[in-house]
């Protein structure tokens, strides 16, 4: 994801689109917008962010996808914020592992730094490597790459099993979380066991 192209939020039913380029400072008070994922008007305003539907069959590795209470994951998705407390979403994995406890995920806390309002997300700006697909639903490496405070440096960091929701989950106990799809179709855990 780069600040030099629109972005895309998606989910099975709903997608945030940006549109031309974002503003992430409030001319009024010069200071940054931390715009929540659940005032769609203020983000359309502030930021030329808003939500369109899309179908899950029409998702995309890179897109970002917007899921809300009781919603089923349309894709495996690497959560990037959340509004649940602590940074926390709870997803029920019944239909992947048979389990019907919730388990929590998180975003990665650097990730969540930068993606945590809708200016942040609009104007982000990192590199995601992940591993290749494989049915193993209990594992997942990946490296998140930001960039550092010298001037062309990056910083990787670690992801991990806690930072992914896999498609045929249902989030709950969240309101709205944020995530990029990392695998769609039959790369996704649940289609490969």
């Amino acid at each position: 994801v780069s600040q030099s192209t629109p972005t895309s939020v998606e989910n099975s039913n709903d997608r945030l689109k940006f549109s031309g380029s974002t503003n992430s400072h409030d001319s009024s008070t010069d200071k940054p917008n931390f715009t929540r994922f659940n005032d769609f008007e203020t983000m359309k305003e502030r930021h030329g962010v808003y939500i369109e539907k899309k179908q899950w069959r029409n998702l995309r590795v890179g897109d970002f996808v917007l899921l809300k209470q009781d919603d089923w994951v349309p894709a495996d998705i690497l959560l990037l914020a959340c509004d649940g407390e602590n940074n926390e979403s709870y997803v029920e994995t019944m239909a992947l592992d048979g389990e019907t406890n919730l388990k929590s995920r998180q975003p990665h806390l650097e990730l969540c730094k930068l993606a945590r309002s809708a200016s942040g997300l609009a104007n982000i700006n990192a590199k995601v490597t992940v591993e290749d697909p494989n049915i193993d639903l209990y594992n997942f490496e990946g490296n998140l790459e930001l960039p550092g405070h010298q001037k062309g440096s990056m910083v990787k960091y670690p992801l991990g099993p806690e930072n992914v929701i896999y498609r045929g989950s249902i989030v709950r106990n969240t309101q709205n979380s944020v995530g990029m799809v990392i695998f769609t179709g039959e790369e996704t855990k649940i289609r490969m066991n």
